[in-house]
């Protein structure tokens, strides 16, 4: 009894902290923008995204998320080939893509999923032979890498590959 209190207590914690970070974060865009902009309203749409996102997210069960980790890696190689193709050039990069009035970065999306995908690979192969577990998880990380490294974005690319070799320092 006493530890579901206590684990209440954490998770409205982190809630509400996270809460207030956004809040933050929106007031500072809200005088930097000059106002209720067409700009801050689509600030003010992603962000409502994401804290919906990040919140829903927090409550998913392990066993549900052990089965979304691949389908997120491979929607993440899978954005990031649909940049080569209908990507947006802005100064000479081709990082992002756009859906309606939202933009994005596919390459955000694989700092997230290639190291949870590295983690699955880890965990999937630990009864085999270790050689497997390496091969498997250098190959996704090499992936990501190589097709961030085309848009050029070698900052995001060397996140991602490092990302993507943490666990095996666990």
């Amino acid at each position: 009894m006493q530890l579901d209190r206590k684990n209440n207590l954490l998770i409205v914690s982190y809630i509400l902290t996270i809460f207030i970070l956004f809040s933050i974060g929106l007031f500072n865009q809200y005088s930097a923008l000059g106002g209720w902009t067409p700009a801050f309203k689509s600030h003010c749409l992603k962000t409502i995204i994401v804290f919906l996102g990040f919140f829903s997210a927090f409550f998913i069960k392990e066993h549900v998320l052990e089965r979304l980790i691949p389908v997120g890696y491979f929607l993440s190689i899978l954005l990031l080939f649909f940049v080569e193709f209908k990507g947006i050039t802005v100064k000479g990069a081709t990082r992002w893509i756009q859906f309606g009035s939202l933009t994005m970065q596919p390459s955000e999306l694989a700092k997230i999923f290639t190291p949870l995908m590295s983690a699955h690979l880890i965990y999937i192969f630990r009864q085999d032979d270790s050689k497997k577990m390496i091969l498997a998880v250098i190959i996704a990380n090499l992936i990501p890498f190589i097709l961030i490294l085309k848009q050029p974005d070698l900052g995001s690319a060397i996140l991602v590959v490092s990302a993507g070799l943490l666990p095996f320092l666990s």
